[in-house]
């Protein structure tokens, strides 16, 4: 049998509700990306996602992906030091 009133129980409830939401970001955690886009605002193609993971590949800089994303380039890398090298 609940002997508290509703509103205290709906305000409980509802701070649990965003503590939770509020939490979300420290469960996915850092995602290490550079996203290149040109000055312009001109669309990148394949070609030049092409030179600039060869031009990571030249430099010996790894990186986990590397995909097209509307007008921009965006790279993963496994970790920061990766990143900054880039």
């Amino acid at each position: 049998m609940n002997r508290y009133p509703f509103w205290k129980n709906a305000l409980v409830f509802g701070l649990i509700l965003i503590a939770t939401i509020l939490a979300l970001p420290n469960i996915f955690g850092d995602d290490m990306a550079i996203q290149v886009s040109s000055s312009d605002g001109t669309a990148f193609d394949k070609t030049t996602l092409t030179q600039l993971t060869t031009t990571l590949m030249d430099k010996g800089i790894e990186y986990k992906s590397a995909v097209l994303q509307e007008k921009a380039a965006l790279l993963r890398f496994p970790n920061v030091t990766e990143q900054l090298r880039a």
